[in-house]
């Protein structure tokens, strides 16, 4: 998994971090992360990954825990 250490921008973190996921298990979703992070919204993750979104306080914990 990336280092988030050596990251200035959280959503280019969490692109890595989800392509790495995918990579490993061809399974891994969006949808996925979404719910281990206790997002309900499908598409939050996408939105936040493109800039249409920013991440909530209780987003930020919820993928801290994730």
């Amino acid at each position: 998994m990336p280092d988030i250490c050596e990251y200035l921008d959280y959503r280019r973190f969490l692109q890595d971090y989800y392509e790495q996921a995918k990579s490993d298990n061809g399974g891994f979703s969006y949808q996925t992360l979404s719910e281990r992070a206790g997002i309900k919204s499908k598409g939050f993750l996408h939105n936040v990954l493109k800039g249409k979104r920013n991440l909530t306080n209780h987003s930020v914990l919820g993928l801290a825990r994730a």
